[in-house]
C-alpha cells in the first residue's frame, strides 16, 4: 500500500481489501448452508415416515434454502461492489477495471439474482413489480408467476427485470468461482502496486 502516492488512497484500497476478505470467506460456508438446508428438507420427504409435521418442516427448510441463497448472492454482490469502488480512477488502478471487465457478465447475473430477492415483496400480487399472469375461468382467477427458486440441480432460477428466465449456477463450483476472482484481484493489484513501488521510491528518494 505505500505504493500510492496519496495517503488517503492508501486508507480506501486497504479498507476495500479488509471488507472484500470478510465476504470471500464467507462464500464458502454460506453455499454450505443452502445445501445444508436442501438436503433437510429431502430426509424429511423420503421414505415412510413422510408424515404431515414433516412435511411442514421439509417446507420450512427448504424455504431456508431459499433465504440462505438470498445471503449468498448477497456476498456477490459486495465483492462486485467493493471491484467497483477499487476501479474508481482516483485510486489509480487498472487491475482492478481488467478484472471487472473479465468477469462482468457473471458479476451481473450474480446481481440480477440478488435484487430479484432482495426486491421480493415488490413483485407481490398487486406490488409494484407484478408480474403475475392471470386467467379467469368459471369465476376462478388463476395466477402464475415466478418468486425465485432454489433448485436440486444446484441452480436458482428466476425471471430478470425483462421478463427473461434465468438460471444460474449456485453449486460448490460457484464458490470456488467467487474465491478466484478474489484471488486474481489482489494478486494483479499486488504486481501494479509493485510496479508503481519501482517508479515512486526512487522519485521519493531523490528528494532528500
Amino acid at each position: 500500500m505505500q505504493a500510492t502516492e496519496s495517503g488517503e488512497a492508501r486508507v480506501r484500497i486497504r479498507m476495500a481489501f479488509d471488507r472484500l476478505d470478510r465476504y470471500r470467506a464467507m462464500v464458502k460456508p454460506q453455499n454450505e448452508r443452502i445445501w445444508e438446508a436442501q438436503r433437510r428438507s429431502q430426509e424429511l420427504t423420503i421414505g415412510e415416515a413422510c408424515i404431515h409435521d414433516n412435511m411442514d418442516e421439509s417446507i420450512l427448510w427448504l424455504e431456508r434454502s431459499w433465504v440462505e441463497a438470498h445471503f449468498y448472492f448477497i456476498c456477490w454482490d459486495c465483492v462486485a461492489k467493493l471491484i467497483d469502488t477499487l476501479c474508481e480512477r482516483r485510486n489509480g488502478l487498472e487491475a482492478p477495471r481488467s478484472i471487472r471487465k473479465r468477469h462482468r457478465v457473471t458479476l451481473e447475473s450474480y446481481r440480477e439474482a440478488r435484487d430479484h430477492l432482495e426486491h421480493w415483496t415488490e413483485r407481490l400480487p398487486g406490488g409494484l413489480r407484478d408480474r403475475w399472469q392471470r386467467s379467469y375461468a368459471q369465476s376462478f382467477t388463476t395466477m402464475t408467476g415466478d418468486m425465485g427458486l432454489v433448485r436440486l440441480e444446484r441452480t436458482f432460477t428466476f425471471r430478470d427485470a425483462k421478463g427473461h428466465d434465468k438460471e444460474l449456477d449456485i453449486s460448490p463450483a460457484s464458490a470456488e468461482l467467487l474465491e478466484h476472482i478474489c484471488k486474481q484481484l489482489r494478486e494483479e493489484v499486488a504486481v501494479e502496486l509493485g510496479e508503481m513501488a519501482e517508479c515512486i521510491l526512487p522519485r521519493r528518494l531523490g528528494k532528500y
